[in-house]
């Protein structure tokens, strides 16, 4: 979903609307709501975990031993460590906001739908996440211009 970590710890089951496949966060920076958007496979992981679970915690994310309380930043940190400890990759959660977000604008989301998308309130910081590659410009220019 591209959700920064902050925003994705405080999600509670009631934010999800699974009839449109989205999900309301609120950003840590400015505190701005937001919708992101689910894809059927995230939904599909997501009942998995919500059927598994015996608790009646809001939360979305919980410590997986009673009593289940919400997960924290360090807590997610912590468990993307060791995964990538056990796997040798380096992994933090940030990296894939990062993948998301390139991956857009790799595949023709436009920049300003990318920066809505992640909650960005300047153009420049998407920029940062947006590689322009020089034969998509070409491309383009060709069938748009020439």
């Amino acid at each position: 979903t591209a959700t920064r970590i902050g925003e994705a710890v405080s999600v509670n089951r009631s934010d999800i609307d699974w009839q449109r496949k989205e999900l309301i966060v609120y950003g840590e920076k400015g505190k701005k709501e937001r919708t992101v958007y689910l894809t059927d496979r995230c939904i599909y992981h997501l009942k998995k975990y919500l059927d598994e679970r015996k608790d009646t915690n809001e939360a979305l994310f919980v410590s997986s031993k009673s009593p289940h309380k919400r997960l924290g930043v360090q807590a997610i940190q912590s468990m993307l460590a060791a995964l990538g400890k056990k796997t040798n990759i380096h992994v933090h959660a940030h990296k894939f906001r990062r993948t998301l977000l390139t991956d857009a604008g790799k595949r023709g989301m436009p920049l300003q739908e990318i920066q809505v998308y992640a909650g960005h309130a300047k153009p420049d910081t998407t920029m940062q996440y947006v590689m322009v590659q020089q034969e998509r410009v070409k491309s383009n220019f060709m069938k748009n211009i020439a």
